[in-house]
């Protein structure tokens, strides 16, 4: 009788688990952090490690990530950026996030941020965690995600790099938080520094503004995939990726992409890992646009030689 009873009960908690229902909680709640807690070198989500339901307008292709991953079936490990459906998707302080697309308790990864496509809206029913003093979501389970609607892919928001970093590339928590897991533009910067590494199969580059403000730019989606070095997506669009490292001195126009933080500063004096800061990630090769090189001045000449 009670080996019957215990099953019972057992029965009753598993219906009751499959039953459980969640908060609907928007992107912005999720991502916002008072001026207060920043100030305190706080940047965690009031949501961390909650379990909730969010919806959002998917900023770029789920098959356009190039984040290898030997712990994930496939081999890759698939990141989207989502904007906060309450503002229309428009980018803006505390409006979007990023979603890394393995189920949770599984090494999969979840179909419908593989086959996302930039301006779907998805819902997902998402735990709410962190990486390096970024906030992610990451899909409840294989059905934790679906599409919802369609709308039109969101625009860049024009930032300073002063907003996101400072001259030592540490990241500014007071005015860099509220840009994390966005898409967005930075103008006019000169590009500084060039790091090719992994046996010259990945490059990130340092570029500053005219105040000397830096910001890594890095190779989280295929945009920045090394010319003629495999792709590690197995959905990828290209075979091989084609981007040239510039040398130190090129200038850009503007350079896109989303911002995914990797802590440093005064606020993480322990922090390890790639402590990039605020780093830009490109996602095609539409985020760059190189200003025109200056002329070059070469075979000089003077006649006569010697003037009198």
């Amino acid at each position: 009788m009670k080996k019957l009873l215990l099953s019972i009960a057992g029965i009753f908690a598993a219906s009751a688990s499959f039953a459980q229902t969640y908060t609907y909680v928007d992107v912005n709640q999720i991502s916002f952090v008072s001026q207060a807690d920043l100030q305190n070198c706080n940047d965690s989500s009031a949501y961390l490690g909650d379990t909730v339901i969010t919806r959002g307008a998917v900023i770029m292709d789920g098959n356009l990530s190039e984040v290898a991953s030997g712990s994930i079936t496939g081999g890759s490990r698939p990141f989207i950026h989502i904007a906060d459906t309450a503002n229309g998707g428009a980018q803006g302080p505390f409006s979007s996030i990023n979603i890394m697309g393995v189920d949770a308790g599984s090494s999969n990864p979840n179909s419908n941020i593989e086959n996302a496509l930039a301006g779907d809206i998805i819902e997902c029913t998402c735990i709410v965690s962190e990486f390096a003093g970024g906030i992610q979501l990451q899909p409840l389970n294989s059905t934790a995600v679906s599409l919802v609607g369609v709308a039109t892919a969101p625009a860049p928001a024009v930032v300073p790099v002063s907003d996101l970093q400072d001259n030592q590339r540490n990241n500014v928590l007071t005015t860099g938080e509220q840009w994390e897991g966005a898409y967005v533009e930075i103008q006019n910067v000169t590009v500084t520094g060039v790091s090719t590494f992994s046996g010259g199969n990945r490059t990130e580059i340092t570029v500053e503004d005219a105040l000397g403000n830096r910001i890594l730019v890095a190779d989280r989606y295929v945009g920045m995939r090394m010319q003629g070095v495999a792709t590690v997506n197995p959905n990828s669009p290209a075979a091989v990726g084609s981007f040239v490292p510039p040398s130190v001195g090129t200038v850009y126009n503007y350079i896109r992409g989303v911002i995914v933080q990797d802590e440093n500063g005064p606020c993480y004096p322990n922090a390890s890992g790639f402590a990039g800061g605020y780093e830009i990630n490109p996602i095609d090769s539409n985020d760059f646009d190189q200003a025109a090189s200056p002329a070059i001045i070469s075979g000089v000449s003077r006649n006569p030689l010697v003037p009198n």
